[in-house]
């Protein structure tokens, strides 16, 4: 009997233990759920979450297949040159946001000392006369950059901060600041704020060179553009569908950027082809930002095609790009003389030296006139392009007057460059 008696003891002993177990945890899974009820009803009412942008983008349409038409035309009124367009799913500017530097593409190898010549990576290829981007043209007076607003939205002052960012290339810094943006423009569910910020964020990606995480976002705001009734011809989607099919030659996706790049040229040669262009000063600002986009779209093509070894298909649409930045920017306009420099450098790969020559001296001679900081660059090219004809003192006067110019303005790459050049120099001095 006592034996059995401490059975029953040592049972109900486990039992209670098990028993407080179970209660435990029972406990502990009320809790999570009450957590997680909580977070699920925080994102539910438009709180901001940090991975939400980049979750909200993990289909990739294909950017250049054409949409159901009738789904199009329920969506919004289209004209029939709109649907005449080739289309694209959907991404700089007076120096911000958009247009972001396209990074040097560099020509196939070449004899003597033509790899000293190069295209001008400068901060002034830009081709809107007006606006930072044809995206934020379009809501100049909701980000207060109009005398309508009397203050300005917290919002709107933390989008400025992290373009300032942006623009002194303190990429990381303008990226947190730019999503805290976000989280305030999805508290107050303001959607033409995300979308902007989204762009920004887009831009930030690009010129950091993160192109898997540009493309993503230039796709998402392309999306949003396209559901909020902009139609495919817009220049904010030509716009982005150029940095698009810069994203693809930059990943060798030639058949991609090919299509990108001859869409972004058609439809804005379209749009010209209806404009009367014999008087540039008669054009609407929104005209004007029309054809510098076109002439945008064809110095960027024109550069691909360089990359692509097309030397006089380049050339072709440099000449372009240059014509029309002369008539609406002026001749001596920053992307002006970025653009004669680089039709000399494509002069001096086809070793047409004495118009790679020209070209280099009527870029330096209206370089004096606005004091251009790619002074220096153009005098580089001006010395290589010298050593690559034979002559030898002229070039060596360019190079060095390269140099000088370089350390004075603090231009680091062009320094570097023309050190280059005079070692080029000195080798063939030697010889």
């Amino acid at each position: 009997m006592d034996v059995f008696s401490a059975i029953v003891a040592i049972m109900g002993k486990w039992t209670l233990i098990a028993g407080v177990i179970v209660i435990v945890i029972i406990l502990l899974a009320v809790i999570c759920s009450y957590i997680g009820a909580l977070y699920e009803c925080k994102n539910a009412t438009g709180k901001y979450n940090p991975r939400d942008y980049e979750n909200s983008m993990s289909g990739r349409p294909s950017l250049y297949d054409r949409p159901d038409q009738n789904s199009d035309n329920r969506r919004r009124n289209v004209s029939s040159s709109d649907r005449e367009a080739a289309p694209l799913q959907r991404e700089s500017s007076v120096k911000s946001v958009t247009l972001p530097t396209y990074e040097d593409l560099q020509p196939p190898s070449y004899d003597v000392a033509v790899h000293l010549i190069k295209l001008t990576h400068s901060e002034e290829r830009s081709f809107s006369s007006k606006h930072k981007s044809f995206l934020l043209a379009g809501i100049l007076t909701w980000l207060g950059l109009k005398k309508e607003a009397k203050e300005e939205d917290p919002v709107i002052s933390v989008i400025k901060l992290g373009i300032l960012n942006l623009q002194k290339k303190e990429y990381d810094t303008a990226e947190n600041i730019l999503h805290l943006a976000l989280k305030l423009a999805q508290e107050r569910q303001d959607m033409q704020a995300q979308r902007y910020i989204f762009d920004v964020l887009a831009n930030v990606a690009f010129e950091k060179g993160d192109y898997p995480k540009a493309e993503k976002l230039f796709i998402q705001v392309t999306k949003e553009l396209l559901a909020s009734g902009t139609s495919f011809d817009d220049n904010a989607i030509v716009e982005i569908s150029l940095k698009l099919a810069s994203i693809y030659s930059h990943r060798e996706e030639r058949e991609k950027a090919e299509k990108g790049f001859q869409f972004c040229v058609n439809t804005q040669q379209s749009k010209l082809d209806s404009m009367n262009l014999s008087n540039v000063n008669d054009l609407s600002d929104h005209e004007k930002d029309t054809v510098l986009l076109w002439a945008m779209c064809v110095d960027w093509y024109a550069r691909y095609l360089l990359a692509s070894g097309l030397l006089k298909e380049a050339k072709e649409n440099f000449q372009k790009a240059l014509d029309i930045s002369e008539r609406i920017n002026g001749i001596s306009h920053p992307q002006t003389l970025v653009l004669l420099n680089d039709i000399g450098s494509v002069n001096s790969l086809l070793n047409e030296y004495d118009l790679a020559i020209d070209n280099f001296k009527k870029a330096i001679k209206r370089s004096n006139d606005s004091e251009s900081p790619d002074l220096p660059a153009f005098y580089c090219n001006l010395g290589a392009t010298y050593l690559q004809s034979g002559n030898i003192v002229k070039g060596e006067e360019a190079c060095k007057t390269a140099l000088r110019l370089a350390r004075k303005m603090n231009h680091a790459v062009a320094e570097e460059d023309a050190t280059e050049c005079l070692k080029e120099l000195n080798m063939h001095k030697a010889h």
